[in-house]
């Protein structure tokens, strides 16, 4: 029975911006918040093998402003518990930054744990980092571009999409 964390940002809705007539800066402070497509996938993969292994899954989110009705969009997925923590100086936290803040909640909050979840990059900044620095912290092995993950016999085996 894997216990999963899934790191979940969220995101301005990329797809929704509107540039500013006279600027044509994109209007940031007037789009929706959403949570990024590719964590959302990561999260329906854990529920997938929770639902076949049993098991936990925890949602770990961070950022300068956590919209609660995204937090529950995730519990209502299937997600058993999440964690957040909402700190406006997380604003321009990097991906070196971000890992930390999140490798802090886990230890806190979950501290016995099989697989950490994150999407292959986040909707806004595509820096691809917060996974592999993650999997630093905690000197475990880290796979990007997973198309695939299969549990069986206490073990998970990885597709990776090259």
């Amino acid at each position: 029975m894997p216990d999963i964390v899934v790191c979940v940002k969220q995101t301005v809705d990329v797809y929704q911006l509107k540039p500013h007539p006279e600027t044509l800066t994109p209007q940031i402070s007037q789009a929706q918040w959403k949570n990024s497509d590719f964590d959302l996938n990561a999260l329906e993969e854990a529920i997938r093998i929770k639902e076949k292994h049993g098991g936990k899954v925890y949602v770990i989110s961070t950022g300068p402003e956590i919209k609660p009705l995204l937090v529950r969009e995730c519990l209502a997925m299937g997600a058993d518990d999440a964690f957040v923590l909402s700190d406006p100086l997380l604003a321009k936290a990097d991906g070196a930054v971000t890992a930390k803040v999140l490798s802090s909640i886990i230890k806190s909050k979950v501290p016995r744990w099989d697989l950490i979840l994150c999407g292959e990059a986040s909707l806004d900044e595509n820096s691809y980092q917060t996974g592999p620095r993650l999997a630093e912290i905690f000197n475990v092995p880290s796979i990007s571009y997973v198309s695939k993950l299969e549990v069986s016999d206490g073990r998970i085996k990885a597709w990776r999409a090259l």
